[in-house]
């Protein structure tokens, strides 16, 4: 399981109301290949999708394949990794207190693969 398919899952089947809207995107810069991009538009529906390209955005989140790991277990990226965030600062700070915050007892650091 890799950390993009765990915030598309947890997203997809998170029940709540948003209360948000702009569009979220996540990207993780791999060693081997290209970056693969995930990017959730909020609104009253929310929709998300794989872009192919970085695409436009509000706020982007770019980690390396390093931090994505270190995330899913729980860590805190390690120094040195790549962790780079771009645009709407406080709108990427409500999605993730939205989608992973206290309500839900699952923060953002503690995601797991098996989290959902």
């Amino acid at each position: 399981m890799n950390l993009l398919s765990v915030i598309d899952r947890r997203v997809r089947k998170h029940t709540k109301a948003a209360t948000l809207a702009g569009r979220v995107c996540i990207g993780i810069k791999h060693r081997d290949r290209p970056p693969r991009w995930w990017l959730a538009t909020l609104d009253r529906r929310v929709q998300t999708e794989w872009p192919a390209d970085l695409p436009d955005f509000d706020v982007a989140l770019g980690l390396d394949e390093d931090a994505a790991s270190d995330i899913l277990r729980g860590q805190v990226p390690r120094p040195g990794s790549l962790c780079i965030k771009k645009g709407d600062s406080d709108l990427l700070e409500r999605f993730l207190c939205h989608y992973f915050g206290d309500e839900d007892q699952l923060s953002w650091l503690e995601l797991r693969a098996g989290a959902g």
